[in-house]
């Protein structure tokens, strides 16, 4: 079962990261936006760089969370995260290009952006972390920007595709509409809740999907 205070440090934690940035972020500034005590807090984490590795893993590992700790939980923990965070890109990469070999000839529009938006969704709010705190990760944020250069290609790829065969007309070259389109989904999947200046709660993932991938395939498809 999961514990709910681990939730809570969790998205008051990402936040707080994300904006104004993990140097900027005091302990004693995750336990007033989560509402719970500080003492609460060391009981779970050993502190703030053990909170930083929990969320990653999460993101990692959407399951992580619902595992018996053995508390606190320490930065030691999280020994294996720089490999772990090395082989997600990978594996990454390696999925969302697959349909590339056959030229995505069974892989239509619609279903790059809802498997491209799933993957900004899942895992944007580590994504955006790492974008935020470089001078905090080191050799994890350049993988970030690799992976990051990598995803925004293989989407320029697909356009390519789907513009040769004719369902997909664009009004830019498809470098731009390529970043139109990802930074489209960033805002929905991600920023509309940790990053937008008025972060809203109140809009489900399953909405926010809705609303950002009808709009993009009424801009694009034929």
């Amino acid at each position: 079962m999961v514990d709910h205070r681990l939730e809570k440090i969790f998205h008051a934690a990402s936040r707080l990261f994300i904006n104004p940035g993990y140097a900027q972020t005091q302990v004693d500034h995750i336990v007033k936006a989560c509402g719970i005590s500080v003492g609460a807090v060391y009981d779970l984490f050993s502190g703030k760089k053990a909170i930083l590795k929990f969320i990653l893993k999460c993101v990692l590992d959407p399951d992580y969370i619902e595992r018996d700790f053995e508390l606190p939980i320490t930065e030691d923990q999280f020994a294996g995260l720089e490999d772990d965070v090395t082989a997600f890109f990978a594996e990454k990469s390696r999925a969302f290009a697959e349909p590339l070999k056959n030229n995505a000839a069974d892989y239509p529009f619609s279903r790059m952006l809802s498997d491209a938006f799933d993957t900004i969704q899942t895992y944007g709010v580590g994504l955006l972390i790492l974008e935020k705190n470089p001078k905090v990760f080191g050799k994890l944020f350049t993988l970030y920007t690799d992976y990051r250069r990598r995803f925004f290609q293989i989407i320029v790829e697909y356009l390519t595709r789907y513009t040769e065969n004719g369902t997909v007309r664009l009004v830019a070259p498809p470098q731009l509409s390529a970043m139109f389109i990802i930074e489209a989904m960033t805002w929905w999947g991600v920023d509309i809740t940790y990053d937008s200046f008025e972060p809203r709660d109140d809009v489900s993932a399953d909405t926010a999907k809705a609303v950002c991938t009808d709009t993009l395939l009424a801009a694009y498809q034929l």
